[in-house]
């Protein structure tokens, strides 16, 4: 299903960006392709990260039931302490 989300975005990209681009050519008023590319680079950016996050906790489940797990979370562990300290 979050697959059928990127592409039905991505579709309304491609099919909303000609018209858009047309409209604003017609009647010299940009502003509309401002708010276009705004309106969907914020509904990309969320279904973007909404994929990319069901993934990571698919992931994570695989891990959890594998027997190196316990590995996986201490190198988890120790990385997320190394950004840490270097944003610090």
């Amino acid at each position: 299903m979050s697959k059928r989300i990127l592409y039905v975005v991505a579709l309304l990209v491609l099919a909303l960006l000609p018209v858009v681009v047309v409209v604003s050519l017609v009647t010299g008023d940009s502003s509309s392709l401002t708010q276009y590319v705004i309106g969907v680079f914020a509904v990309a950016s969320v279904a973007t990260g909404f994929y990319f996050w069901k993934a990571k906790n698919e992931n994570l489940h695989k891990y959890k039931d594998a027997e190196d797990y316990t590995a996986f979370n201490k190198r988890l562990e120790e990385e997320l302490k190394k950004l840490g300290e270097d944003n610090g």
